[in-house]
């Protein structure tokens, strides 16, 4: 019994581990090993909290309308970190600490909650979070077959990704949250397309 308790115990440690590595999860740029473990490391001392799994990968996952799994795997979670690239190389996102209940639709308020950037292609020259306003709307998502948007942060639709099929609706405003004078930190614009989009839980 405990043979087999320790088994399955490295087994889930070698995936998370597999999960994790650059090859995998390629949030990193393409010429900088190191970055994904960056990464890593700036996003567990933002949530001060430890990276557990990975739970959405649009990669392998579908996200688009009607047949998405974005909302059954969110669903009662909580302490979920939202990371998007786009197809311009930047990559950003937000955190909910807050769990997501099964209400679609409403905005999840979470004094805790931030947006941040990861990758900017040189616009800022490190990454930054940047945290919720006041009003603490912080999220909300919607699987719905007839709306666009996937899941949004803010709402002013700070950061807005929208379903495969209407991806290229995607984009940021500033509203929600405190971006300490910076304009448009995210994509460089208003617009973007998602390329990649990765949900992890963190504990």
């Amino acid at each position: 019994m405990r043979k087999e308790s320790g088994d399955k115990n490295n087994e889930q440690n070698e995936r998370k581990t597999k999960e994790l590595k650059d090859d995998n999860v390629k949030i990193k740029e393409q010429h900088n090993p190191n970055k994904t473990q960056q990464i890593i490391k700036q996003l567990e001392e933002w949530t001060e909290k430890r990276i557990r799994d990975i739970i959405f990968d649009s990669n392998i996952d579908n996200w688009n309308r009607g047949k998405t799994l974005f909302g059954e795997r969110i669903k009662n979670k909580e302490h979920l970190i939202f990371i998007v690239e786009d197809t311009e190389g930047n990559i950003f996102g937000g955190y909910v600490n807050e769990k997501i209940g099964t209400e679609e639709e409403s905005y999840i308020l979470d004094p805790n909650a931030f947006v941040f950037s990861l990758e900017s292609k040189g616009r800022l020259k490190e990454m930054m979070k940047f945290d919720i306003n006041e009003y603490h709307e912080a999220f909300y998502y919607d699987t719905q077959y007839y709306n666009f948007a996937l899941f949004v942060f803010g709402t002013g639709r700070d950061i807005s990704v929208c379903k495969e099929i209407y991806k290229t609706e995607s984009y940021c405003s500033q509203w929600s949250f405190n971006y300490k004078g910076i304009s448009n930190p995210f994509c460089g614009k208003c617009r973007f397309i998602p390329q990649r989009i990765i949900v992890i839980e963190v504990e």
